[in-house]
């Protein structure tokens, strides 16, 4: 059980990681505000995480 535990505490740290890495990039590349960089890493979090539709094309 403990190491399931750390697992998870391992991924969610992860990710928030690549978050905060994601919004200096943002801050810095693209010259946005910290809150800015917040709500464009949610945004990208968002549809990133959308199932993938497929599309029927005739």
């Amino acid at each position: 059980m403990k190491r399931k535990h750390e697992k998870e505490r391992f991924h969610r740290l992860s990710f928030k990681t690549r978050d905060r890495q994601f919004q200096q990039e943002a801050i810095g590349g693209l010259s946005c505000s910290p809150l800015e960089a917040k709500a464009l890493t949610a945004i990208v979090k968002d549809i990133s995480t959308r199932p993938v539709l497929k599309h029927d094309r005739r």
